[in-house]
C-alpha cells in the first residue's frame, strides 16, 4: 500500500487477524494518517504494516505503508479506503464524486454499461502533489 498523500500517522491497529470481526473496530489492521489541510486518511483490512510504521511518523507521497490483506470485518482480500474532512470523523469524503456532486464510483463497470459514468471525465491526479 502506499500513501495517497505526505502526512504524519495519528493512529495504528496492527495485530488483527483474518475473521477478528471486531477488532480495530471493524477495520481490522490499519493506519490513520493526518495530512497538511487537515484531511484524514485511513487504509484498513491491512494485512501487516511496513516496519517503522508508527504514530508520530512522518511518510511521503508514494511511500510504502503497509500491505494488503482480509484483517477485521472484511470478506477477502482488499484495501478499505477512506478521507476524512478531520481526525473527528465528522465527514467522510468521496474523491471519486461524480459529477452534479453524486457519488458515482468509477470502478463499477455497469455504470459505464448503462452510460452513467463519462469514461472521459477527468479522474483525480495519479501523481503526488
Amino acid at each position: 500500500m502506499y500513501a495517497a498523500a505526505t502526512g504524519v500517522v495519528i493512529t495504528t491497529q496492527t495485530g488483527c487477524a483474518v475473521g477478528a470481526t471486531s477488532c480495530g473496530g471493524s477495520y481490522g489492521n490499519n493506519i490513520k494518517i493526518k495530512h497538511g489541510d487537515g484531511r484524514v486518511s485511513i487504509y484498513a483490512h491491512l494485512k501487516s504494516l511496513k516496519t517503522g510504521i508508527a504514530v508520530g511518523s512522518s511518510v511521503a507521497c508514494g511511500s510504502i505503508i503497509g500491505y494488503s490483506g482480509n484483517t477485521g470485518l472484511s470478506d477477502g482480500p482488499h484495501l478499505h479506503f477512506e478521507i476524512w474532512s478531520d481526525s473527528t470523523i465528522s465527514q467522510r469524503l468521496d474523491p471519486f464524486a461524480g459529477y452534479w456532486n453524486s457519488v458515482v464510483y468509477r470502478w463499477d463497470p455497469i455504470l459505464y454499461y448503462y452510460g452513467i459514468v463519462n469514461p472521459y471525465a477527468p479522474y483525480p491526479s495519479t501523481t503526488c502533489q
